[in-house]
């Protein structure tokens, strides 16, 4: 009776412990559609004679997959197949479209980084779209780049307002040089605004080269390089210059 108890926990134990086994082993990959007005048909998905379901135009379909490679059908008029290699454990992407030449009336499917795709999915369902995790490597390079992004939206701000500034005060020097040398004698206060153009202009194209293309080119080559951005460049940025709208990209 001991003998046949210790056999049925050991049978239950295992049970248990093969469990998690069985869901390591297995894969779990999203197939989303982008939502464009030019596509409206359904595609099927099959692998073999098993029906995985439909993705429709902007919408996303989740099923498991065993690891190993697999033959993935896709139809609407025409067919086609890819594979799909996977590894137990992992998530992976896959984005269903229309083949680009609509007379063909065939899908077509690309397999994309966790970065790229949820791009794609937070447009159609920004909850799914959160629960993505991205892998480290391709984080650090998707905040680099966005915070590059960023230093380039500054610098252009930058110079575009030192242009403007260059230019009027550039003409309100100008008329005001115009009118003292057209008057009688020397007015203070045109001479008092006579320096204050001049200060701004100053001001203003000292600031055009500090902002220009070279030197955020130089910028740039130094940071992905692994140079910090300088304080001053930190200080000026604004969460408008982040895709996210978010200044923790300057952490990097």
């Amino acid at each position: 009776m001991i003998s046949r108890i210790k056999n049925q926990l050991l049978l239950f134990s295992l049970l248990l412990s093969s469990g998690p086994v069985q869901a390591q082993d297995s894969a779990k990959v999203f197939f989303y559609r982008p939502l464009r007005l030019q596509e409206n048909s359904v595609i099927l998905l099959r692998e073999g004679d098993a029906v995985l379901g439909k993705v429709f135009p902007g919408g996303i379909l989740t099923r498991k997959f065993a690891a190993g490679k697999h033959t993935i059908t896709m139809s609407i008029v025409n067919n086609i197949e890819f594979s799909l290699e996977v590894q137990g454990g992992q998530v992976y992407f896959v984005e269903t479209t229309m083949d680009a030449n609509y007379f063909k009336e065939a899908p077509a499917a690309t397999i994309k980084t966790p970065y790229l795709a949820r791009l794609d999915i937070v447009k159609l369902n920004p909850a799914v779209a959160q629960t993505i995790e991205l892998d480290k490597t391709e984080e650090l390079i998707r905040l680099r780049t966005d915070t590059i992004r960023a230093v380039e939206k500054l610098f252009s701000r930058k110079s575009i307002n030192a242009g403007r500034g260059c230019l009027y005060f550039g003409f309100g020097l100008a008329g005001s040089l115009i009118y003292l040398a057209q008057g009688e004698g020397t007015d203070p206060g045109t001479l008092a605004l006579d320096g204050v153009f001049l200060y701004a202009l100053i001001k203003n194209i000292n600031k055009a080269d500090r902002y220009d293309y070279v030197r955020f080119s130089e910028l740039r080559k130094a940071y992905r390089e692994g140079t910090p951005l300088p304080t001053a460049v930190k200080l000026k940025l604004r969460p408008k210059d982040f895709r996210r709208g978010r200044r923790s990209d300057l952490t990097l």
